[in-house]
């Protein structure tokens, strides 16, 4: 069988057996004695789990495959029902494709609801999982704006980087840092510069 070396080095040697697989994983300290090993584990596995681990290996290859290509593509796929993609389409809108019937729908934020595997429950997940852009995501650093949290009172807070993030920094000292796209902000308003959203 093929030795496997992973890109930080640590080999992976199967070894066929009469009675299963042996399977040996070496971390190897090159700038020791060549064949210096860090640490070494060996497993024995009889054959039911030599071909589990076999199927999970080309599962989980598959799976990481699909969702670099999912990526190149552009297209959003269903974590609870893999068989149907969405792709991003203008003005809010999404096509939602069933890849083992081939039907289609194009559908509009908020036009579906439903968690059933179907059309309109891939388009409802795909929104749910993309939430809108809000003005206040693109505020900038020195900005001051009125910012409402879910069942708090609005509060005045100024814009600026924390932590290499951008934040709401409530001006009064007594509020907490939040992010400017945390989901807990249901509404804002610019008031410095004046003319904001």
């Amino acid at each position: 069988m093929n030795v496997f070396a992973a890109s930080n080095g640590v080999k992976v040697i199967p070894h066929d057996t009469s009675i299963g697989v042996r399977l040996s994983v070496r971390d190897e300290d090159p700038a020791e004695t060549p064949g210096a090993l860090r640490s070494s584990i060996e497993a024995y596995l009889d054959p039911r789990q030599a071909d589990a681990l076999r199927e999970f290996y080309d599962f989980a290859s598959a799976q990481t495959w699909q969702a670099k290509r999912d990526e190149e593509l552009g297209r959003w796929r269903w974590p609870e029902n893999p068989d149907y993609v969405a792709l991003p389409r203008p003005r809010d809108g999404v096509r939602v494709v069933s890849e083992s019937t081939g039907q289609t729908l194009d559908a509009q934020r908020d036009q579906y609801v439903g968690t059933e595997p179907t059309l309109f429950g891939a388009a409802n997940a795909y929104f749910v999982a993309h939430p809108p852009r809000e003005p206040w995501h693109d505020a900038r650093p020195g900005e001051v704006w009125v910012i409402q949290e879910t069942d708090m009172e609005p509060t005045a807070a100024r814009v600026g980087m924390v932590n290499e993030r951008m934040q709401f920094e409530p001006v009064d000292n007594i509020a907490r840092h939040i992010d400017v796209e945390d989901p807990l902000i249901v509404e804002a308003r610019r008031i410095w510069p004046e003319g904001g959203e």
